[in-house]
């Protein structure tokens, strides 16, 4: 009996090590066996009547310190066609109303939302939904449902200069409905788990989600630097019956990427009782190469809120894909890809029970095979976070080589380490999600760390226009 349970439980730990680590794999081997390079699609010199109109929701609560710099960089990236930052707050945040409202003073292109706080848990998800609806409107208005896109930012974002080039090639030229940019928690100088953040998310976003985009798989979202053509969130509205985005959900971003793959069926949707929407085709996301710099949690207590919250929000997504209208294949790799995010503890599990059988006298001599490859798989993911923390960092002019390369190894190193705070993390979201049975936003406190220290460190000429824009800024 507790061999079958062995065997079991290494089966499913080799297949999420499987469907982690293949997507990158495939890519890999495709790049480099292509005897042809591939060339990239030529993007038109747009007039700006042909552009389309971007409107950036921006919800912020208790971010008085950073919504300056952030508003002021964003509205300093090139684009000639038209923009409006819609910057969306809560009732209890009198401080950055009154700061909001100094910056719009500034500007014609943007507009401040009060939610309206009768319409559900208060959260990033309320605030978005509240404010497409105003996008929604407007856009309606000047007939421009078919040449609009909705991007999402965080309120301490520094965002590239490239941003809106990058995001009106995938979506107008290449035919995309969605697409992520990436992300970088730059202030890995504020310590050990700073170094770890900024390497997972080296290797999150500039590697495995360009592979699960290329090979069509779903797309979690990251919850800033996400854009969408309005009629992609439109057709989301109609799906959900409501908003594009779960409002129950905590993590809303990574919610909305499994609901846009599992959307992507040539087949009537129902709207309400009353009558179809005929989708023809299928819902395309794909990422885009333009770097958006942002603050990871200075404290080990706001580190836990955040990982809690981020991990909450997946288990929440898992429950619901059983009810979800899909394929049984798309349900089978949607279900891979909420497990995804708790492979650390899930490595640490196996290697735990495991370990434990061989000492117990247990007879898993026939997992060895599946043991091998797990405890490989174990190898390939605390390489892959130093390479990621390597590609993250490489960029930065106040670090030699050798403090680059100790950093990469310090974090290939310390990876379980780091699954052993997750694991924490995990054990806290399953908790509030089952004992408690409480469904609450935990807020990360954001200090502005990010912007000093891209200040200091432009190597890279695709960020150094924002970077000293944000230099003058903090004077």
């Amino acid at each position: 009996m507790i061999e079958n349970a062995f065997l079991a439980f290494n089966t499913m730990w080799a297949a999420s090590n499987i469907y982690n680590q293949a997507p990158m794999a495939a890519s890999l081997l495709k790049k480099h066996s292509s005897k042809v390079s591939e060339k990239k699609k030529y993007c038109p010199d747009f007039t700006a009547e042909e552009l389309p109109d971007f409107h950036m929701i921006l919800a912020a609560y208790r971010e008085e310190n950073v919504l300056p710099y952030t508003i002021e960089n964003l509205m300093k990236v090139p684009y000639k066609g038209q923009r409006k930052v819609w910057v969306t707050l809560e009732t209890d945040d009198q401080k950055t109303q009154e700061v909001a409202c100094d910056i719009m003073g500034n500007y014609n292109d943007m507009e401040v939302l009060i939610v309206d706080e009768t319409e559900g848990m208060k959260g990033k998800p309320r605030a978005l939904n509240y404010a497409f609806r105003h996008i929604s409107r407007e856009v309606k208005e000047k007939g421009k449902e078919e040449n609009s896109i909705v991007g999402t930012l965080d309120a301490e974002d520094v965002v590239s200069s490239n941003l809106f080039d990058e995001v009106v090639k995938k979506i107008k030229v290449e035919g995309h409905d969605a697409v992520q940019g990436v992300l970088d928690m730059a202030n890995d100088g504020d310590g050990w788990k700073n170094t770890m953040m900024r390497a997972e998310y080296g290797h999150h976003f500039r590697r495995r989600l360009p592979a699960s985009a290329e090979w069509d798989l779903p797309l979690p979202f990251g919850g800033t630097t996400n854009f969408f053509k309005y009629r992609a969130l439109e057709r989301m509205c109609e799906s959900n019956i409501a908003d594009p985005w779960n409002r129950e959900n905590v993590a809303e971003d990574f919610d909305i990427g499994i609901r846009m793959y599992m959307e992507n069926l040539k087949s009537d949707v129902a709207l309400g009782s009353v009558t179809k929407i005929e989708h023809p085709r299928i819902l395309k996301t794909g990422t885009i190469d333009s770097v958006t710099y942002e603050e990871s949690p200075t404290t080990w207590g706001g580190w836990l809120r955040q990982r809690t919250r981020w991990q909450k929000g997946k288990i929440q997504t898992l429950k619901e894909i059983r009810s979800m209208k899909a394929p049984l294949k798309k349900k089978a790799i949607s279900v891979m890809e909420c497990i995804t995010p708790h492979m650390g503890p899930i490595n640490l599990a196996g290697i735990s029970l495991t370990a434990y059988g061989y000492l117990a006298g247990v007879d898993v001599s026939y997992l060895s095979p599946l043991f091998l490859y797990n405890m490989a798989s174990i190898g390939a993911h605390s390489a892959l976070n130093g390479i990621g923390y390597y590609e993250a960092a490489k960029n930065d002019k106040n670090k030699s080589n050798l403090e680059l390369a100790g950093k990469a190894i310090t974090a290939a190193a310390t990876t379980p380490f780091y699954w052993g705070l997750q694991w924490v993390a995990d054990m806290r979201a399953l908790k509030q999600e089952y004992l408690d049975r409480r469904n609450f936003w935990e807020k990360t406190t954001h200090e502005g760390r990010h912007i000093d220290y891209i200040a200091k460190a432009p190597r890279s000429e695709t960020v150094e226009g924002e970077i000293k824009r944000a230099l003058v800024l903090s004077k």
